[in-house]
């Protein structure tokens, strides 16, 4: 067999060495827990999302975005105030609170590809499993031997 005009034996060590690196790159990311046969809902148009807040749990708990602005449409049916928040390089970002009842639209920026979590940050919230898993497409191209 031959691959863009040469033995195809002469690429077999580059690309295990290239899925070897992989391989250990994706152990090494730490980030969301979930199974990945675990449920994950897609953005609706324009990368937007539509998340309930309750006083245990975030709804949906599985996000697979798209790069670019993710519009979030959060409504709290708990009773008690909530927020969303997320660390991205060392940095905090949060919502502004949300009161039983409202509904807020918060537009995350300025991320980047690589799972993540959403969590509500008052009092302690996350520990009670107010939390959810992000993916973020890096909208790259997928690898080709041999083009």
């Amino acid at each position: 067999m031959v691959i863009g005009g040469r033995p195809a034996a002469r690429h077999v060590p580059r690309v295990l060495a290239l899925l070897l690196s992989a391989l250990t790159l994706a152990a090494c990311v730490g980030g969301p827990t979930k199974n990945p046969q675990d449920p994950i809902v897609t953005p609706g148009p324009g990368n937007s999302f539509t998340i309930t807040i309750t006083d245990d749990a975030i709804t949906p708990d599985n996000l697979s975005a798209a790069m670019g602005p993710i519009t979030l449409q959060v409504t709290n049916n708990g009773s008690r105030v909530h927020n969303l928040a997320y660390d991205l390089n060392g940095v905090h970002y949060e919502s502004p609170d949300i009161q039983p009842g409202q509904t807020i639209t918060w537009v995350i920026e300025g991320h980047t590809p690589s799972p993540t979590s959403l969590y509500s940050s008052i009092g302690n919230d996350r520990e009670k499993g107010l939390e959810a898993n992000v993916w973020i497409a890096t909208g790259e191209l997928p690898l080709t031997v041999g083009h």
